[in-house]
């Protein structure tokens, strides 16, 4: 069976054949799982293809691929975008509320075909194969103006739920 049917028939998304390649010799992961389990995956897991078909219906121009935990509950995550052109890297979770709440805002509304690194398929492959490397100097910076802005934005309200 190809996991890929869906995807295959959607014309706003384009999944490179090496990366289906690859998918099919990975070790695939449900994102639910991460919930249940949040100290791991220690190596690289592909996205199964059914939490990626849900993730195609958000108005970001790209979607997740394969994630490694990296300890405290930060893991990094590789991201494809739609068009299947352009990979790269971000950070995802955190050790507390906080950090996974910035960490979401770091890439909200973003367009990482603006910024750099960015890699091709093979060089993301490559990446992943690599054992013992955790790529976080590999990441794509995010908004941290629009994250900061977030978080200022939810102390006080909270500040302001909480001391009325």
């Amino acid at each position: 069976m190809n996991p890929f049917n869906y995807l295959d028939t959607n014309p706003n998304i384009y999944v490179p054949q090496e990366w289906k390649d690859f998918y099919n010799r990975m070790e695939t992961i449900y994102t639910e799982r991460l919930q249940h389990n949040p100290f791991g995956p220690w190596n690289w897991h592909v996205i199964s293809t059914t939490d990626i078909e849900g993730q195609i219906m958000d108005d970001k121009n790209y979607y997740d691929v394969a994630i490694i935990q990296g300890g405290m509950g930060q893991y990094i995550v590789c991201s494809m975008t739609k068009d299947g052109e352009t990979f790269f890297f971000r950070k995802e979770g955190g050790s507390n509320g906080w950090d996974r709440y910035f960490n979401l805002k770091l890439y909200e509304n973003w367009n990482p075909k603006k910024h750099k690194p960015t890699f091709t398929v093979m060089e993301a492959i490559d990446i992943i194969n690599q054992e013992n490397l955790y790529p976080d100097n590999l990441c794509q910076s995010g908004n941290i103006e629009q994250a900061k802005e977030a978080i200022q934005t939810e102390i006080i309200r909270l500040d302001e739920l909480y001391n009325r």
